[in-house]
């Protein structure tokens, strides 16, 4: 095709409608190099595809990579910890160095008097880099239910501390937006005896420690 890579199927397509207006039979080409051209064209196109699909992919994987590690460095910061987990199968599919770049925040701890509402707005602004984060403990932290509130964009949670935080019983309303919720924390806050006990009935499966 006349081509070098990197090259996208639209460089593919160009290359082949130059070479088209002279090996064409209609314009006196021979009918034989028409059909190597035709090979050759669909040949290139594939591979272009494959390749401008992994480079596409390749750049998302970075994009979210360079993402979380902001996020995984202001998280430390702060004083707080983050935990990641690997796709263990990619290694062998696509190396180490590369399967590195898919590796996903599961966990995050960031707790204490000294984390706030700003704080805590930091990872809920960010969710969209967050969608694999399974645990967020928030113990002691100086939030109300506000700022619990908008947690819900955190949509994938399974385990949420909010012990010693400044929530009421509107806290619960959040178990209705995170249906993968599997525990929530609010020992020593202001949710009372009775707003626990509707909301274990209200949400089964949910375990409430109070």
């Amino acid at each position: 095709m006349g081509v070098a890579p990197p090259v996208t199927v639209e460089d593919v397509k160009q290359a082949y409608l130059t070479r088209v207006k002279t090996t064409h039979p209609d314009v006196g080409g021979n009918p034989a190099d028409f059909m190597a051209l035709q090979e050759a064209f669909e040949r290139a196109t594939e591979y272009a595809s494959f390749f401008e699909s992994r480079r596409r992919w390749l750049s998302n994987a970075v994009e979210r990579y360079v993402a979380q590690e902001e996020i995984i460095t202001e998280v430390r910061r702060l004083g707080g910890s983050v935990a990641t987990e690997s796709i263990d199968w990619l290694r062998s599919e696509i190396g180490d160095d590369f399967s590195q770049l898919l590796d996903r925040i599961v966990e995050i701890r960031l707790a204490g008097s000294g984390v706030g509402d700003p704080q805590v707005m930091y990872l809920v602004e960010r969710h969209r880099d967050l969608e694999t984060v399974a645990s967020l403990d928030l113990s002691a932290a100086r939030i109300g239910d506000a700022t619990a509130s908008r947690l819900c964009e955190l949509t994938n949670l399974k385990r949420l501390n909010l012990t010693g935080t400044g929530v009421t019983n509107a806290v619960f309303d959040l178990a209705d937006s995170l249906s993968s919720l599997q525990w929530l924390g609010v020992s020593g806050t202001r949710v009372t005896w009775f707003g626990a006990h509707r909301a274990r009935r209200r949400f089964p499966e949910l375990t409430i420690q109070r």
